[in-house]
């Protein structure tokens, strides 16, 4: 018997929204996927500090095994460098290479495009409010 509460549905919906939006940004990106790419964001998101790779994997929230894979292959085709702290060398650090800029460069108007189509339809109260709600929802994930 499936529940039938509305929690229960929002959470399949929101669960069904995540596996359309990798579906979907699989097919923005040629030369990795949607997660390779979040994973560039987030390490773009640190500015001038480099992270180290457990800062990376808690700002994404998720596993730092998770995280490494995911290093390694953008390492590999060049998009990120990885290196030993200088202060403590049993931390790795990761920062993004020229070749990630040319990649922001191609996909930048594409992603925008992306984005701006998938909450057209939401006010910026809504968008408030939506913001507010997932906040909430990934605290009491987290805990």
């Amino acid at each position: 018997m499936q529940p039938s509460s509305m929690k229960f549905q929002i959470l399949r919906r929101v669960m069904e929204l995540a596996n359309q939006l990798q579906v979907k940004g699989d097919t923005l990106y040629e030369e990795m996927s949607s997660k390779q790419y979040y994973l560039l964001y987030y390490v773009d998101s640190f500015g001038a500090t480099p992270p180290t790779l457990r800062e990376l994997a808690e700002a994404m929230g998720t596993s730092h095994q998770n995280t490494r894979q995911l290093v390694s292959k953008l390492e590999d085709k060049g998009y990120l460098k990885v290196f030993p702290d200088a202060l403590d060398r049993r931390k790795t650090r990761i920062s993004l290479t020229e070749k990630y800029i040319a990649l922001w460069e191609k996909y930048q108007q594409r992603q925008t495009r992306y984005t701006e189509a998938l909450f057209e339809d939401l006010s910026k109260e809504e968008l408030t409010a939506l913001l507010t709600d997932l906040e909430k929802i990934l605290r009491r994930v987290r805990l």
